[in-house]
């Protein structure tokens, strides 16, 4: 059986939020604004102006600067330090870059969440951003509903895993962030689909106790972790068990992907996919 290490604490000194000034934009950004002040972190705004002619670049980057200068206006940071930016260029192209320049921590974007034919009619790019990212990220899905946000209320938190490097490169985060929170843990685990021979309980079990040996002999001081195994399609499976047991975060791994993976059909991908029908935000953090 796999053990954890013993768990490490969670940092977080730069947090970056990119608005396109929507209201999915409107519902993540008090996400941003209670990690900033919980952990103390310098919270970046950005804003990025799609490249074009010199003339339309000019006028649209002073109107976005105007824009971002009333977004912070009319949405209170409280105590949290902000730093705007507004850039010209591809979306993932200056977000990677201001990723890397500011040693951002956390990402935390909202996504109109729009799945199959009718997200690529009308277009998206929070996927993109999603999958790319070099650091972890938090999506505020299309079914979160807008409303003030407290840390302490981010309880219980669901990990949910397959078992991969991938899934397992989040753990971390859940660990950390549930002693943080003196949250309790839910881990889950869905079975593909078992053939009818197969002894169901015994699956459970042997399953159960794969997600017992994630956790550290010292985490029942400060959380009462809770072990679901399922069979059922895994997106599916992961927010229903996150609604019955009222989960207010989703921590899972995503894994790596190319820019062309993203390009094609990878937006079918389990994590995107809770994204898109969570009530709560997901936290992903890529292999």
């Amino acid at each position: 059986m796999q053990m954890t290490e013993p768990n490490p604490r969670v940092r977080l000194k730069n947090i970056l939020f990119t608005t396109d000034f929507s209201p999915a934009s409107d519902t993540a950004f008090p996400y941003a604004v209670t990690l900033a002040r919980w952990f103390g972190a310098k919270l970046f705004l950005a804003h990025v102006v799609p490249p074009g002619t010199d003339a339309n670049v000019e006028g649209a980057c002073q109107t976005a600067k105007r824009k971002m200068a009333t977004y912070i206006e009319s949405h209170p940071a409280k105590d949290a330090v902000c730093d705007p930016i507004v850039e010209v260029g591809d979306l993932d192209g200056v977000i990677s870059s201001v990723i890397e320049q500011h040693s951002i921590d956390l990402l935390v974007l909202g996504t109109h969440g729009r799945q199959g034919a009718k997200k690529w009619v009308l277009g998206s790019k929070g996927e993109e951003i999603f999958h790319l990212a070099t650091c972890p990220v938090l999506t505020v899905g299309p079914k979160v509903t807008p409303k003030p946000v407290d840390f302490e209320d981010w309880k219980p938190i669901l990990f949910a895993t397959d078992f991969s490097d991938a899934s397992l490169h989040a753990l971390p985060y859940a660990l950390s962030l549930a002693e943080e929170n003196q949250a309790s843990l839910i881990l889950v685990h869905q079975v593909a689909l078992a053939s009818p021979d197969r002894n169901w309980q015994e699956v459970a079990a042997n399953w159960q106790a794969r997600l017992r040996a994630l956790i550290p002999p010292d985490a029942g001081l400060w959380c009462s972790p809770e072990f679901v195994v399922g069979m059922d399609f895994p997106a599916a499976g992961i927010v229903q068990v996150a609604a019955e047991r009222s989960a207010n975060l989703i921590v899972m791994g995503v894994h790596l992907a190319s820019p062309s993976k993203v390009a094609g059909h990878f937006h079918w991908s389990t994590a995107y996919d809770v994204v898109c029908n969570a009530h709560f935000p997901v936290l992903t953090v890529r292999a």
